[in-house]
């Protein structure tokens, strides 16, 4: 997602609370994404089929294969963390998506997003000072988590190491 939509979501979740923030923040995602679907289909049309025909043509054929669950694979492209989801708004009415499915997919697959964005708003809005951040607590996980991060590098051999031991031992021998 992008960093303004971020920020838009945190915004309102600051400013609203989740109560009116997440209904806001679903309609107007869904809103905005409709609009690119929109635009898209009215001017990018000639343009992507002009540079990238072989692209849509591998596009439209994942939809062709989906087409029995395509609000499911579309649910699953949204709730997905790494999809770029610029790209689903963009390329939907070029590969034949019909706007009721691209919809509904949007309203609901980007609630999780949402949510998490609009209650993490509420969350900071609520903060007196930064120590409600960083506590000795929150300091001791955060290090934590780095030890376990950097444990399998201890573990595991250096392939290059590996290989200078090697000619080293068989230069030795």
């Amino acid at each position: 997602m992008n960093i303004k939509c971020f920020l838009q979501n945190l915004l309102a979740g600051a400013l609203f609370g989740v109560k009116m923030g997440f209904p806001l923040c679903c309609v107007l995602t869904a809103a905005g994404a409709s609009f690119c679907y929109w635009l898209s289909f009215s001017v990018g049309k000639e343009v992507v089929e002009k540079h990238y025909p072989d692209k849509i043509q591998y596009f439209q054929n994942k939809v062709e294969e989906n087409s029995h669950q395509l609000v499911y694979y579309l649910l699953f492209l949204r709730m997905f963390p790494i999809t770029p989801n610029m790209l689903i708004n963009l390329i939907s009415p070029l590969i034949g998506i019909p706007f009721n499915v691209f919809l509904v997919a949007v309203f609901i697959g980007l609630m999780p997003y949402n949510f998490l964005c609009i209650q993490t708003g509420e969350m900071l809005a609520s903060l007196t000072s930064i120590d409600d951040i960083f506590s000795y607590e929150t300091l001791l996980k955060m290090a934590a988590i780095a030890c376990v991060a950097l444990g399998p590098s201890f573990l595991l051999k250096n392939p290059n190491k590996v290989k200078s031991e090697q000619a080293i031992n068989g230069k030795d021998s």
